[in-house]
Order: structure tokens, then sequence, then C-alpha cells
């Protein structure tokens, strides 16, 4: 039996209301406006963002740990209105 996980494709999740899947360029500007919110932010380990390029490192962020198979991040999108609302995943992966 195989253990552990194995990321060739990025995992898309679906359900009525909301999609799960990886992050783009395209998000830059939901992502900054999320993480620009003190409220949303208040108990996260990450600062305020402060421009959408922010938002473009944080992305890129994303890309590297799921390259470097140790985490994968989601985005949160609202199925209706196709706009990011959050973001969820894990880190620290390891294979033993």
């Amino acid at each position: 039996m195989k253990s552990g996980f194995e990321f060739k494709d990025f995992p898309k999740l679906e359900t009525e209301r909301f999609i799960l899947r990886k992050g783009t360029v395209d998000d830059c500007n939901d992502l900054f406006e999320l993480y620009a919110n003190e409220n949303v932010v208040k108990y996260l380990p990450l600062n305020l963002f402060e421009s959408v390029e922010d938002a473009m490192v944080e992305i890129n962020w994303y890309e590297k740990i799921f390259k470097e198979q140790i985490g994968l991040r989601w985005v949160i999108e609202e199925a209706k209105t196709k706009k990011v609302i959050g973001t969820c995943g894990y880190l620290n992966y390891e294979k033993e």
C-alpha cells in the first residue's frame, strides 16, 4: 500500500457554493482586498497587505510550496460570484 501524497496535478474541489482551486495571478485583486483587511488578518501569521504586489508574492508562495511538495494552499472561490473569499490548506507536509 502506498502512503502519502503525490502532487502531480493541483486538486480542485467543488461544492454547490464553493470551489477550492489553485490560486492564479487573476486572484491578486481579491486576495489583496481580503488580506488588506485588519479584521481578516488579525489572527493570521500575515502582515497586512499594502499592495496588489503583496498578493502576487502570496500566490507565488502557494506555487512554491506545491512545487516543493511541502504544502498545498487553495483559494476559496464563491461559485456564484466567482470572487475569492478566502484560502485554506496545509504546510510542512513530510512523507515519513
